[in-house]
């Protein structure tokens, strides 16, 4: 599989999941329904990404970093 589906409930779990995306060179990470109120910078690092799923989250802004991935669908 080219993607991760997990839940996450804390900011420390949010990084790890991050770390595994990347790690795993995943091309589609999905967070939604997740309880994130935000998304860390750090997600810049998974220049991989094609696919981000963020719905239902208690999102109200994005880091401009998520403005890099040229390759989002």
């Amino acid at each position: 599989k080219n993607y991760i589906k997990t839940t996450i409930y804390h900011l420390q779990d949010l990084q790890k999941e991050l770390t595994r995306v990347k790690e795993g060179g995943k091309q589609r990470l999905f967070l939604a329904k997740s309880n994130i109120s935000s998304v860390p910078a750090s997600i810049k690092d998974l220049n991989t990404l094609t696919e981000i799923y963020l719905y239902s989250n208690r999102l109200t802004t994005l880091p401009h970093e998520i403005g890099k991935f040229y390759a989002l669908t």
